[in-house]
Protein backbone atom coordinates (compact mmCIF):
# COMPACT_ATOMS: atom_id res chain seq x y z
CA UNK A 1 0.00 0.00 0.00
CA UNK A 2 2.49 2.83 0.65
CA UNK A 3 4.64 1.34 -2.89
CA UNK A 4 1.95 0.93 -5.46
CA UNK A 5 4.44 1.51 -8.13
CA UNK A 6 6.39 -1.96 -7.05
CA UNK A 7 5.65 -4.83 -9.37
CA UNK A 8 6.41 -8.10 -8.10
CA UNK A 9 7.73 -10.89 -10.56
CA UNK A 10 8.18 -14.42 -9.51
CA UNK A 11 10.35 -16.80 -11.85
CA UNK A 12 12.51 -20.10 -11.10
CA UNK A 13 15.92 -20.13 -12.41
CA UNK A 14 19.57 -22.11 -11.65
CA UNK A 15 21.43 -20.69 -9.06
CA UNK A 16 24.05 -19.47 -11.14
CA UNK A 17 21.21 -17.64 -13.85
CA UNK A 18 20.28 -15.80 -10.88
CA UNK A 19 23.72 -14.95 -9.61
CA UNK A 20 24.07 -13.34 -13.14
CA UNK A 21 20.78 -11.54 -13.26
CA UNK A 22 21.36 -10.19 -10.35
CA UNK A 23 25.00 -8.83 -11.18
CA UNK A 24 23.49 -6.83 -14.09
CA UNK A 25 20.30 -5.55 -12.03
CA UNK A 26 18.24 -7.77 -14.20
CA UNK A 27 16.19 -8.90 -11.01
CA UNK A 28 16.46 -6.65 -7.25
CA UNK A 29 16.50 -10.06 -4.73
CA UNK A 30 16.90 -14.08 -5.18
CA UNK A 31 16.56 -17.16 -3.06
CA UNK A 32 19.07 -19.69 -4.03
CA UNK A 33 20.17 -22.91 -3.12
CA UNK A 34 23.83 -23.28 -2.66
CA UNK A 35 25.87 -26.27 -0.73
CA UNK A 36 28.57 -25.51 2.26
CA UNK A 37 31.42 -23.75 0.92
CA UNK A 38 29.87 -22.42 -2.19
CA UNK A 39 31.82 -19.47 -3.30
CA UNK A 40 29.31 -16.68 -3.08
CA UNK A 41 29.25 -13.66 -5.47
CA UNK A 42 30.50 -9.97 -3.91
CA UNK A 43 27.27 -8.89 -2.62
CA UNK A 44 24.92 -8.89 0.45
CA UNK A 45 23.34 -12.31 1.46
CA UNK A 46 21.71 -14.03 4.56
CA UNK A 47 21.37 -17.83 5.70
CA UNK A 48 17.37 -18.21 5.83
CA UNK A 49 17.98 -22.22 6.60
CA UNK A 50 20.03 -25.39 6.02
CA UNK A 51 19.28 -28.62 4.96
CA UNK A 52 21.16 -31.65 4.86
CA UNK A 53 21.52 -33.87 1.24
CA UNK A 54 19.84 -36.48 0.61
CA UNK A 55 19.87 -39.09 -1.32
CA UNK A 56 16.89 -40.97 -2.81
CA UNK A 57 16.31 -44.64 -3.58
CA UNK A 58 13.65 -47.15 -4.09
CA UNK A 59 13.23 -49.63 -1.07
CA UNK A 60 14.73 -52.61 -3.31
CA UNK A 61 17.33 -50.57 -4.96
CA UNK A 62 20.99 -53.01 -4.89
CA UNK A 63 22.60 -49.31 -3.31
CA UNK A 64 20.29 -49.48 -0.31
CA UNK A 65 22.60 -48.59 2.65
CA UNK A 66 25.44 -47.81 1.19
CA UNK A 67 27.00 -44.46 2.99
CA UNK A 68 30.06 -43.73 0.93
CA UNK A 69 29.58 -41.47 -2.35
CA UNK A 70 32.83 -43.67 -3.64
CA UNK A 71 30.47 -46.67 -3.50
CA UNK A 72 27.40 -44.75 -5.52
CA UNK A 73 29.94 -43.50 -8.90
CA UNK A 74 29.06 -46.53 -10.72
CA UNK A 75 25.47 -45.80 -9.97
CA UNK A 76 22.97 -43.81 -12.34
CA UNK A 77 22.19 -41.08 -10.98
CA UNK A 78 18.97 -38.76 -11.58
CA UNK A 79 20.49 -34.94 -10.90
CA UNK A 80 17.68 -31.89 -11.09
CA UNK A 81 20.32 -29.06 -11.99
CA UNK A 82 21.51 -28.83 -15.50
CA UNK A 83 25.01 -30.34 -16.26
CA UNK A 84 27.96 -28.43 -14.85
CA UNK A 85 30.25 -26.83 -12.08
CA UNK A 86 27.24 -25.15 -10.25
CA UNK A 87 25.53 -28.10 -10.03
CA UNK A 88 24.67 -28.98 -6.46
CA UNK A 89 25.30 -32.48 -7.33
CA UNK A 90 28.76 -31.61 -8.58
CA UNK A 91 29.41 -29.37 -5.52
CA UNK A 92 28.80 -32.22 -3.18
CA UNK A 93 31.37 -34.41 -5.49
CA UNK A 94 33.63 -31.82 -5.55
CA UNK A 95 33.25 -30.75 -1.52
CA UNK A 96 34.50 -35.11 -1.03
CA UNK A 97 37.06 -34.88 -3.55
CA UNK A 98 35.72 -37.36 -5.73
CA UNK A 99 34.64 -36.83 -9.97
CA UNK A 100 31.14 -36.83 -11.02
CA UNK A 101 29.47 -39.98 -12.03
CA UNK A 102 30.00 -41.06 -15.24
CA UNK A 103 25.78 -42.05 -15.77
CA UNK A 104 24.00 -39.09 -14.71
CA UNK A 105 20.87 -38.23 -16.33
CA UNK A 106 20.04 -34.35 -15.59
CA UNK A 107 16.36 -32.83 -15.78
CA UNK A 108 15.22 -29.52 -14.91
CA UNK A 109 11.29 -30.11 -14.75
CA UNK A 110 9.88 -30.96 -11.24
CA UNK A 111 6.78 -33.18 -13.03
CA UNK A 112 9.60 -35.22 -15.58
CA UNK A 113 11.94 -35.75 -12.39
CA UNK A 114 8.87 -36.81 -10.44
CA UNK A 115 8.06 -39.44 -12.77
CA UNK A 116 11.25 -40.60 -13.52
CA UNK A 117 12.03 -40.85 -9.38
CA UNK A 118 9.08 -42.96 -9.38
CA UNK A 119 9.26 -45.22 -13.07
CA UNK A 120 13.06 -45.37 -13.58
CA UNK A 121 15.59 -47.53 -11.95
CA UNK A 122 17.92 -44.92 -11.20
Amino acid sequence: QRLPGVKIIAMEARTHQLYEALENNRIDLAIISATAGMGTAPMYHETLYALSNTLIVGEDHPVTHRVSLRNLLDSHWLDWDEPGEHSILAQVFRRYNLPLPSRITHCSSPWIMARMMDEAPM
